[in-house]
């Protein structure tokens, strides 16, 4: 049930914000960052028109949206991302992989996110007419940007002292939002494409920088994408007082050479995985995790390349992994 504010269907994020200011340098750096983004001139004048800024008088007053485009007002409103070994959630820093605290605009906050992911799943190649060789994430990426984007978009900002979560299991990828659905909408009525805005004034200025299509049409195309890939259906659902949208990563055994794949074993069989869920990873990197020398992680990884199960792209800088 929604309190306070949202049950009195007022916006959020159209209110003033009284901890912060319009000033030139901000508006300017939002005005710099969306139009990069959309690849389109947005002016003061947009923001004007869409309310993030609003006129008083002979001056100017910042919304809640334009803190939010600003960053660094609120506090918790970041997204953490954290990438765990297994297929349960382990808090202890030992069972972490990889963490990022994602902060400043709301739409840095969705690219750092986004990128954090593809950093930490399977990059796969396929071969079309068995030439042409095409790169593709085990999770279509568009579909984790999408759910991102969503979660920070339609999250609530009322409750200030949650952030979003971003985690990446095994098996699995959730991302956890605050705040249930807005406006008494059901899972049922979302996944026919009824929208209910949380943040209106946010929405329309992501619309405006094309970073969202709108909450109805993204996720109704979200089921279909994973389909075409054979993945699992993406699961939407009502956490405690959250909302929590998990995306099911291929396993890793399912694709086409997988009993090849069975036959490596021991330690080789731990570095191929390591480097199948990570195509970025350092060697070194990898040794730590694994708990073996350096030195042993460049000899898997030589075998593994003659047996022609892992070959490197790019440089060591730049580069990835590429399982086979």
């Amino acid at each position: 049930m929604s309190t306070g504010r949202e049950a009195e269907r007022s916006s959020f994020d159209a209110e003033v914000n009284f901890d912060t200011e319009v000033t030139e340098e901000a508006t300017n750096r939002i005005c710099s960052d969306l139009s990069a983004i959309s690849g389109t001139k947005i002016t003061v004048q947009n923001l004007i028109n869409e309310k993030v800024i609003l006129k008083r008088g002979d001056g100017f007053a910042p919304t809640n949206a334009y803190a939010l485009l600003q960053g660094g007002v609120f506090a918790f409103t970041e997204v953490r991302c954290a990438l765990f070994k297994g297929r349960e959630k382990n808090l202890d820093r030992t069972m972490f992989l990889d963490r990022r605290e994602c902060t400043g605009p709301v739409y840095r906050q969705i690219e750092d996110a986004y990128a954090f992911v593809l950093k930490n799943i399977r990059l796969e190649s396929r071969y079309e007419g068995g030439i042409a060789r095409v790169d593709e994430y085990e999770i279509p990426h568009e579909v984790v940007k999408e759910v991102i984007t969503n979660a920070v978009l339609h999250r609530s900002y009322i409750r200030g002292n949650m952030p979003t979560y971003v985690a990446i299991f095994d098996d699995r990828v959730e991302v956890t939002s605050p705040g249930k659905l807005y406006g008494g909408m059901t899972v049922e009525q979302m996944l026919e494409g009824k929208t209910e805005r949380r943040n209106p004034v946010l929405g329309k200025v992501f619309a405006l920088a094309r970073i969202s299509e709108g909450w109805g049409r993204g996720v109704m195309g979200l089921t279909a994408r994973c389909a075409e890939r054979g993945l699992e259906a993406p699961a939407f659902e009502e956490w405690g007082d959250d909302f929590r949208v998990t995306l099911y990563r291929k396993p890793l055994f399912a694709e086409a050479g997988a009993q090849r794949i069975r036959e490596l074993a021991g330690a080789e069989l731990r570095v191929y995985e390591a480097f199948a869920s990570n195509p970025y990873e350092s060697m070194s990197a990898v040794a730590e995790s694994l708990g073996v020398s350096v030195a042993t992680v460049k000899r898997h990884v030589a075998e593994l390349k003659k047996k022609g199960r892992l070959a490197r792209e790019g440089g060591s800088g730049r580069g990835a992994w590429i399982a086979k």
